[in-house]
């Protein structure tokens, strides 16, 4: 098909900026198809590189891996972006509605190569779509963790102001690793237990850098309720390394404390993390219900006991 749109547009002498049906160009065709030679060709034959669709996106969006709406097989290439950088393409466009940039199009894309290429050619890492997402909480959201690792050390802002939803991209971080109980406890699946790693290393990372550790969340979580009410021990060790506020509660969960989220899944390690630093384990959520309650409640004999040596009073119900 790119071939095709080369031939007509010398052969016949059309435009080579002319506008297929869609809003398309051949050149955003070609980009789309990776099809360097066919770039280079209209390129050279006076396309215009930053001509934009109705929409606002240039072929440098397709080269990203932006797709037609009618062809979802291409992704454009590594290749097709360098071209059209080296041809002066702008890495900072944003398209009209969304006020997406072909930077967080190539995270989408899971090109970590393509993010390299657009910030050495200077786009914007901060830039924020119309929803308030950037590369890094693009990246952060779709568990991008190579690309999200490459950012924050390229100066993406782990403090930028919460979305649209009100998370920052530590938030986003937390919310994105995967639980526990998708690593097989028989080590069948070392993909698993490795992706698990990888996300825990970026909420550290993230930490590392100077995230935030106490925001407030417009519906009343912070860092350590969200990892907590996620069953999540070892982001709930770095949140408190880090100097998360360890009796915070979640409006979400009825004012839970993380140390109540910790004994409602039994999650031993997570409540030794939390008394260690000083978690207080006798606070009761909005429904009256002490950590010891639900452990109680569940059965869990190893917390049960762990919370009373830490000094847990069960509630007198009038028995």
């Amino acid at each position: 098909m790119t071939r095709m749109l080369v031939i007509l547009a010398l052969e016949f002498s059309l435009a080579a900026g002319a506008v297929e049906q869609g809003g398309e160009t051949p050149l955003m065709t070609a980009a789309y198809h990776g099809d360097v030679k066919a770039m280079r060709a209209l390129l050279d034959r006076g396309a215009k590189v930053d001509e934009k669709t109705q929409s606002g996106m240039t072929a440098l969006y397709y080269a990203c891996g932006a797709t037609p709406i009618v062809d979802q097989v291409h992704r454009g290439s590594p290749e097709a972006v360098r071209l059209l950088l080296d041809h002066g393409a702008d890495p900072n466009v944003a398209a009209v509605r969304t006020g997406h940039t072909p930077l967080m199009t190539a995270v989408d894309n899971d090109s970590l190569e393509d993010v390299k290429l657009l910030l050495a050619h200077g786009a914007a890492v901060n830039a924020r779509d119309t929803y308030g997402a950037s590369a890094l909480t693009d990246a952060l959201a779709r568990r991008r963790w190579p690309i999200a690792a490459f950012l924050v050390e390229q100066g993406a802002d782990v403090n930028a102001a919460p979305d649209v939803n009100g998370k920052t991209p530590l938030m986003i971080a937390i919310q994105a690793v995967p639980p526990l109980s998708s690593v097989p406890a028989d080590g069948s699946d070392p993909s698993a237990g490795k992706t698990l790693l990888d996300a825990v290393a970026i909420v550290k990372s993230l930490l590392d850098h100077k995230a935030e550790v106490n925001p407030l969340r417009t519906n009343g979580q912070t860092p350590l309720t969200l990892a907590a009410t996620q069953c999540h021990a070892l982001v709930v060790r770095d949140l408190l390394a880090h100097g998360a506020e360890v009796n915070a509660r979640s409006k979400t969960m009825a004012g839970a404390t993380a140390l109540i989220r910790a004994a409602d899944c039994g999650n031993l390690p997570m409540a030794q993390a939390l008394l260690a630093k000083g978690a207080d384990v006798n606070l009761r959520d909005n429904l009256g219900r002490t950590a010891l309650d639900l452990a109680e409640k569940n059965r869990q004999g190893p917390m049960i006991e762990l919370l009373e040596k830490a000094g847990a009073k069960a509630v007198d119900r009038g028995r």
